[in-house]
């Protein structure tokens, strides 16, 4: 899933989380929670930028290419964010940090669980370090050649392959529905 179904997720979390929350904030904290619940959702993907650096340009790859996989490096491993999301709750003295460690949390997992419908994730790390899980099960290898760099590279994934699958149509229907929450 690309950035924008990635901060709608999170900001989705975090719009469900302060409903189901004992806990109730002014307008402006629960403003900064949505906004952290966003940027959360997305926050696994900056490894991208690293990937592209890197590897001097970049390729989606879901096996039998380790270190080519963006979703192999620790900022996309599910535990990292369950432990940093309980240790800020378990730590806070607040309901807001309590609530910003569930969102650290949740909102992180938020984007794990979209990339596991066909890309897939380090669930077990770490214990298994080199695989990564994906509900669609499916060798993917997205290959963009004659890039002139990063933009010019998603955009012409984004065209060329990613409007190919499900996830695309997802991703549609999960910002459709942030913007609708985001404006009632």
């Amino acid at each position: 899933m690309l950035p924008p179904g990635h901060i709608a997720g999170g900001y989705l979390v975090g719009k469900v989380l302060l409903n189901f929350l004992p806990y109730s904030f002014a307008s402006a904290e629960v403003n900064q929670l949505l906004l952290m619940g966003a940027l959360v959702g997305f926050a696994p993907d900056l490894d991208m930028f690293y990937a592209f650096n890197r590897l001097r340009g970049f390729r989606l790859a879901r096996v039998d290419e380790y270190d080519n996989n963006h979703r192999t490096y620790i900022s996309h491993a599910p535990a990292v964010w369950l432990i940093a999301g309980l240790a800020i709750f378990l730590l806070a003295g607040t309901s807001f940090w309590k609530t910003f460690g569930l969102l650290i949390w949740l909102g992180g997992w938020s984007h794990f669980i979209l990339d596991s419908l066909e890309w897939g994730v380090m669930w077990l790390w770490p214990f298994n370090k080199k695989e990564v899980y994906a509900l669609a099960n499916k060798k993917y290898e997205a290959r963009v050649h004659e890039a002139k760099g990063f933009v010019d590279y998603w955009l012409r994934y984004l065209l060329e392959d990613y409007a190919k699958h499900f996830t695309f149509y997802l991703e549609i229907l999960i910002i459709i529905t942030a913007l609708i929450v985001l404006l009632d």
